[in-house]
């Protein structure tokens, strides 16, 4: 899975269905990884919070190959 920058904050997968989103939280990064919703009337689905990008990306794509 690849991933591009959308903003300072975000990045988004290839197939665009997941996203990872940084945050400063008491002076530290949080990085949350969510599987997006497929309409605008649901909500993202949150699959974790991690202290570092690639935790958040490695659950991304564990829920894409368990869900293919």
């Amino acid at each position: 899975m690849n991933w591009s920058r959308i903003s300072q904050w975000a990045e988004i997968s290839d197939c665009e269905r997941y996203t990872v989103c940084v945050a400063k939280v008491n002076e530290r990064f949080v990085f949350t990884a969510f599987l997006r919703a497929t309409t605008r009337t649901l909500a993202p689905t949150e699959l974790g919070c991690f202290s570092d990008s690639a935790p958040a990306k490695a659950v991304c794509e564990d829920h894409a190959r368990a869900n293919a």
